[in-house]
């Protein structure tokens, strides 16, 4: 046989391959992302889907008038001395009769999460987050989520007003390449919204899939320095 050389870690599949970067160079594929909750950062198992939107206020400014362009300059016309404007409708034109002059732009909403989770019998979705967070009113303090099968069962969050305290989420990427964190998002001050379950039809024999709305205050930059 040859040589034959490592390059990197190639813990995850890459298929645009370029194993002399530490960054790939490609687009970025779900299963290298990872969620973790809290500040010790606990994955909280068998999670199905993460999304999150964002948005801000904004506030539109209009004017009544039925010609284009009398925003006051030089160009405007003074007056009307005939039964149309001479300004064209076209490109050129900043705004037409109807239209937005301005938009303000407002301050950003809370930013709103989506996480999803196959409900396991040692810990259902509430039970894993707050765990790990320290953000229930059983776990205080930051623990590891209970998915050891030889732990008893923890299957007393069943409420969304349990959740007494905020929790943080990180979001991260890692390189396919080199095995660390490339980088991510942390989402601050989290609070549920919303608590659901989907159990599969009766002819079925299928996972329950816990679906939970989660609102942040606030959003972060990560990088590389998060380690791996």
């Amino acid at each position: 046989m040859g040589d034959y050389t490592v390059q990197g870690s190639r813990l995850l599949p890459l298929h645009n391959i370029n194993e002399s970067a530490t960054t790939p160079h490609s687009s970025i594929q779900s299963i290298t992302m990872g969620i973790r909750i809290g500040n010790q950062k606990f994955a909280i198992g068998y999670i199905n889907k993460f999304s999150f939107e964002m948005t801000r206020d904004q506030k539109t400014i209009y004017q009544i008038e039925p010609y284009p362009d009398i925003m006051g300059d030089d160009s405007a016309p003074a007056g009307i001395a005939t039964s149309f404007t001479s300004r064209r409708f076209d490109e050129n034109t900043r705004y037409w009769p109807g239209e937005a002059i301005e938009v303000i732009p407002g301050k950003m909403q809370p930013l709103k999460l989506t996480l999803e989770r196959y409900s396991l019998y040692t810990a259902n979705l509430m039970a894993a987050v707050t765990r790990a967070s320290g953000s229930g009113v059983y776990d205080p303090l930051e623990v590891a989520p209970n998915l050891q099968e030889t732990a008893p069962a923890i299957i007393k969050y069943i409420s969304i007003l349990q959740q007494v305290r905020p929790f943080d989420i990180y979001q991260i990427f890692v390189s396919p390449i080199t095995g660390g964190v490339l980088w991510g998002r942390k989402f601050g001050g989290c609070w549920f919204t919303k608590i659901g379950e989907v159990s599969p039809e009766a002819e079925k024999n299928e996972p329950l899939l816990e679906q939970g709305e989660i609102q942040a205050t606030y959003i972060r930059p990560l990088t590389s320095s998060l380690g791996r």
